[in-house]
């Protein structure tokens, strides 16, 4: 019975073949046009650069990098800012993951980040 209830969804996936993948692709190419920022390069051996794409207005920015652990590792205020780049040393960091977390306004973006300057 199981394998005839399958065979229906195949049957009818083949004769949809362009929605599931579509509906597959979208979540991830919003994603990244929802987030504004960039981290390169990344991994990251030295030093990373973070980058805000342009902003509609100024708004307050404030940049927090935490380890594994989740202790706060840097921390650093921009003041109000349009745009944003910015060479962090990381050099001092131990090799590993890193989450690179940026507010900007009411707004936070997150991103992974890992450091591999052995």
């Amino acid at each position: 019975h199981g394998s005839t209830v399958l065979a229906n969804l195949c049957d009818e996936a083949a004769n949809e073949p362009d929605e599931p993948s579509e509906n597959l692709q979208v979540p991830t190419a919003t994603a990244k046009r929802d987030t504004p920022m960039s981290l390169a390069p990344n991994p990251a051996g030295s030093f990373v650069t973070i980058s805000l794409e342009p902003l509609e207005e100024e708004q307050e920015a404030v940049l927090e990098i935490y380890n594994q652990f989740g202790q706060l590792m840097l921390r650093k205020d921009f003041g109000v800012v349009g745009q944003l780049s910015d060479r962090i040393d990381v050099r001092k960091f131990n090799a590993g993951f890193y989450i690179v977390s940026l507010k900007v306004g009411g707004e936070r973006f997150e991103q992974r980040l890992f450091v591999d300057n052995n």
